[in-house]
C-alpha cells in the first residue's frame, strides 16, 4: 500500500470515527467519549434512574456549532 492510499484510509477512518462521536453522544458514567470534535463530558450528561441511562442535557453554552447541531438532533430522536 503506498502513502496516498494510507494517508486517504487513515483520514476516512479518522473522519468516520469523529462523524458518529457527534451523532451519537454516549456515556456510561466512567468514560469520557471526547473526540477532536465533539467532546462529550461528564456534565453534558445527567443520570435518570428510571431507565438507568445517562441523558444529555438539552442545552451548554460552551458547546462549539457542531456540538450544538449534535445536540439538537439528539434531542429531536428523543
Amino acid at each position: 500500500m503506498g502513502f496516498l492510499e494510507y494517508t486517504i484510509l487513515s483520514t476516512s477512518f479518522v473522519l468516520l470515527g469523529e462523524g458518529l462521536n457527534c451523532a451519537y453522544p454516549v456515556h456510561d458514567g466512567e468514560y469520557e467519549n471526547s473526540g477532536m470534535i465533539c467532546q462529550w463530558r461528564h456534565d453534558d450528561f445527567y443520570y435518570e434512574p428510571d431507565s438507568c441511562k445517562w441523558i444529555l442535557f438539552p442545552e451548554n453554552p460552551n458547546d462549539n456549532w457542531i456540538e450544538a447541531k449534535s445536540r439538537k438532533k439528539y434531542w429531536e430522536k428523543r
